[in-house]
């Protein structure tokens, strides 16, 4: 689904956006967030009808990798 996203530009909250879509479309806690560039982050928080994105730049987030080949 499509959606809109909010930054800060300072504030403890810099590496991470809000988006306009939440619990009310479907969206849940781990869910992917992507663009036509490819993985962006992952939901970190959800309610109604807004989701808190961490983005894979924040230093403390960690995407979990599968290597296909070996199951590593």
């Amino acid at each position: 689904m499509a959606a809109r996203s909010v930054s800060e530009a300072r504030g403890p909250f810099r590496r991470a956006r809000l988006i306009d879509v939440g619990r009310d479309r479907g969206v849940e806690i781990g869910n992917p967030v992507i663009n036509e560039h490819g993985l962006v982050g992952r939901i970190t928080g959800v309610s109604t009808g807004v989701s808190r994105v961490l983005l894979v730049t924040d230093v403390t987030s960690q995407v979990p990798i599968l290597i296909d080949r070996t199951d590593a």
